[in-house]
């Protein structure tokens, strides 16, 4: 017997896009492993990279592979952290490496 997939549900396993917020440059980071992921995993969709407030970092031409470099506010990015309750709270040396 197959099973199917409710159609509703089909944004959530087919997207048309995806939104990295938090993307990085830095290897260490799960920023990279995310955008790397999905471009090793031949995802054919868009791959949108946001700040924290939800804003397009950079954006590619629609008609083909390419790299995408941008500058980011790093000033934005700390007053993010410092004041949203998530970042400011959070305590990274309780976790294991």
């Amino acid at each position: 017997m197959s099973q199917q997939t409710d159609p509703t549900l089909s944004p959530f396993f087919n997207p048309a896009g995806i939104a990295v917020i938090g993307a990085s440059t830095t290897p260490a980071k799960l920023g990279f492993g995310v955008a790397r992921n999905l471009v090793q995993s031949g995802y054919t969709g868009a791959i949108y990279f946001v700040n924290p407030r939800g804003e397009f970092v950079a954006t590619g031409s629609e008609d083909g592979d390419e790299l995408v470099i941008a500058d980011l506010d790093l000033a934005m990015i700390d007053e993010v952290r410092s004041t949203w309750q998530f970042f400011r709270d959070r305590r990274p040396e309780a976790y294991d490496e």
